[in-house]
């Protein structure tokens, strides 16, 4: 009986893990698309994050781009930028 209580409660509220929103969640794109093509909807960011470890010249950043959230930029100066 005890087992079919527990099941019953989802685990976020048995560790004490939720949390009011404090702002407005926003959705959407970061850049507008002009097409309606639902593979380039679909797979569009992959080519963008390509194109971002392509040009970025720090292990750092390319970590970032990969796995920092949408949007996301190196708060460090590169060097090319840092000896200017």
């Amino acid at each position: 009986m005890v087992d079919l209580i527990l099941a019953a409660i989802p685990a976020f509220i048995l560790l004490g893990t939720v949390e009011p929103e404090g702002e407005r969640v926003r959705y959407g794109l970061t850049k507008n698309l002009a097409t309606f093509n639902p593979f380039h909807v679909a797979f569009h960011e992959y080519g963008s994050i390509w194109q971002d470890l392509r040009r970025s010249p720090r292990w750092r950043d390319r970590i970032g781009f990969v796995f920092g959230g949408p949007g996301w930029v190196s708060k460090e100066p590169s060097e090319s930028e840092a000896t200017r």
